[in-house]
């Protein structure tokens, strides 16, 4: 069994760890009452860890081996889910979700490595074209499908992710997969190497994505912690709720589509700083819209309809760059993935932070919230606005 194997899993593990990432602040929401700042300081907490974790992932890959690595994280990750299944306790569930941040976020870098071992940048783009289609497809379906789970099987959000984590461990197990026995990087002849001013591009295209990539998960997990609790959705069913909030991941798995069957982008860098400012005014859009709770229900639900596809096609076209171009120039390594991951802990760390200590000067406050994620934001804005400028005068 070769490269499907993976996929398989990736697609798999997706699913439940959307429920636990992305997902989790309506369940909060609904089973706990929790409000903005409970939902914030879980979000931050998981960010924190989560930076730590991505960077001990190569440590533990070459420690290990990465398919062994891989199946004992995913057995870890089972097992992390059991005691949130059984005791459910606002405090229980907060610690497990941050342990399994952290054991998840070493577990991305490997297979995002053994996906992209020994691929030239041609292959490279479709295999991570086809990766990045999969993880997002099952996550939009999970956080979509999350409303009727929370009604219905409220369990089910601890235990189908602790039973997808469990089979695909079992499945690494028995099945080999391509490039385990691979060194991570394999150095081109030197006729495939790419000429000077390409390289420049691509590294040009990397930093600007370093950039932004902390900020797209500054708006992801920001709004994801803010929208259970924005007045246009509030007043949804919990069934409903999650099928609106799930718009901006249905756009980026579509973002992810174009991106993967194309390559004009490869050589155009600029188009990631565009692409952040849209995200911005995707973010901004969405939490402006849905807070119009007075003003009826159709046009807040329009309004946050329409921007949330805007943000979903700018944060795929982010993600789609920083993952590329890092894996071309790193050739498939590991520790690039982990760089990667790290990122968006900071990413996601930095937004809910901000949002958490407007909360704790406001309470309640969504306007507050949205300024301080907003501050975020527009620092890391004026960051990748620095790189371009020096870039065009070297």
């Amino acid at each position: 069994m070769r490269l499907p194997v993976l996929f398989f899993v990736e697609a798999v593990i997706s699913f439940g760890s959307s429920l636990l990432t992305v997902g989790i602040y309506f369940y909060t929401s609904e089973r706990f009452g929790w409000g903005l700042r409970e939902n914030f300081m879980l979000a931050a907490s998981q960010g924190l860890i989560y930076i730590l974790g991505a960077l001990l992932a190569n440590r533990g890959a070459k420690l290990w081996g990465r398919r062994p690595f891989l199946i004992a994280t995913y057995l870890v990750l089972a097992l992390l889910l059991q005691p949130a299944a059984i005791w459910t306790r606002p405090a229980v569930l907060a610690i497990v979700l941050v342990a399994y941040m952290f054991v998840i976020s070493m577990a991305w870098p490997v297979i995002e490595s053994l996906v992209a071992s020994g691929a030239d940048h041609h292959e490279m783009n479709r295999r991570l074209g086809a990766y990045n289609l999969l993880w997002a497809g099952t996550g939009a379906v999970a956080v979509a499908v999350n409303g009727t789970i929370i009604r219905y099987f409220p369990a089910g959000v601890l235990l189908i992710p602790l039973l997808l984590h469990a089979i695909c461990a079992g499945l690494l197990w028995f099945a080999r997969v391509p490039g385990e026995d691979q060194p991570e990087a394999q150095a081109d002849d030197a006729a495939d190497r790419p000429e000077e001013q390409l390289l420049r591009r691509r590294r040009l295209a990397l930093w600007l994505s370093r950039v932004a990539l902390p900020a797209t998960y500054v708006v992801i997990y920001s709004l994801s912690a803010m929208l259970p609790s924005l007045p246009a959705i509030k007043r949804l069913a919990i069934t409903q709720a999650t099928l609106v909030g799930s718009i901006w991941l249905a756009t980026r798995w579509a973002a992810f589509t174009a991106l993967g069957a194309t390559a004009w982008w490869h050589t155009r860098p600029r188009v990631l700083l565009w692409s952040a400012f849209v995200m911005a005014g995707g973010f901004l859009g969405t939490v402006v819209s849905a807070s119009a709770g007075s003003a009826g229900l159709a046009l807040p639900l329009l309004g946050a309809v329409v921007f949330q596809a805007i943000l979903g096609l700018a944060l795929g076209m982010i993600y789609t760059a920083s993952l590329y171009f890092g894996m071309v120039l790193s050739e498939g390594s590991t520790a690039h993935g982990g760089y990667h991951e790290a990122l968006i802990g900071l990413g996601q760390a930095l937004g809910a932070g901000a949002g958490a200590a407007a909360q704790w000067l406001f309470p309640g406050s969504t306007a507050a919230a949205t300024v301080g994620v907003s501050v975020v934001i527009g620092l890391t804005l004026v960051g990748a606005v620095a790189v371009s400028v020096r870039a065009r005068r070297s």
